[in-house]
């Protein structure tokens, strides 16, 4: 007989037998284990992140701009030359989302009894790898794009400068050129 346990509801399948609420023993320490592992490995994100986590927080929820003019004038903050866009933040976190599923769905398969239901977690965690590392590839391409645009920008401005010296350093020869032909 095949039953499916859905809270105190039991749903039965095609052969005949009486339906029943059991729930099975271990259950609830499934329940509970798979919670705790999905709250240490979201903590653990956060906290690896908090960096870009934590301002993203803060734009999104705003702050009043009185505060906002008082922490800018009394903060310091260095040039930043470079930083990570939104796109690098969201495909680290689409990996670890990742990574994070296919473990629970690994350790979940390898709790339950039904052989089959393993191997078909052990599928999905390898699926869910084959994701992540995919995501945290193109997080890395695209940072080192990003960064190769943000040098590019920056190596243009300073060659711009060059150029404005060199002019008038040009002028500049041909003032005194000029000057000492007059007098000659």
């Amino acid at each position: 007989m095949v039953v499916l346990h859905f809270g105190s509801f039991a749903l039965m399948g095609a052969e005949a037998g009486p339906a029943t609420t059991e729930a099975a023993p271990d259950d609830p320490v499934i329940v509970i284990i798979v919670c705790t592992a999905a709250v240490v490995i979201w903590s653990y994100v956060f906290w690896l992140y908090r960096g870009d986590i934590l301002p993203f927080i803060n734009k999104l929820f705003g702050a009043s701009t009185a505060s906002i003019k008082q922490s800018l004038t009394s903060i310091k903050l260095p040039k930043i030359e470079f930083q990570d866009s939104g796109w690098i933040l969201l495909y680290r976190i689409a990996g670890w989302l990742c990574m994070i599923v296919g473990s629970l769905v690994l350790i979940v398969g390898l709790a339950s009894d039904a052989g089959s239901s393993t191997e078909e977690g052990l599928v999905f965690f390898c699926c869910a790898l084959l994701a992540a590392s995919a995501n945290f590839f193109a997080a890395h391409i695209l940072r080192l794009q990003e960064k190769t645009a943000a040098f590019t920008e920056v190596t243009a401005g300073i060659m711009e400068k060059h150029h404005e010296l060199m002019v008038e350093n040009v002028n500049l020869l041909r003032s005194i050129a000029q000057k000492t032909e007059d007098k000659g």
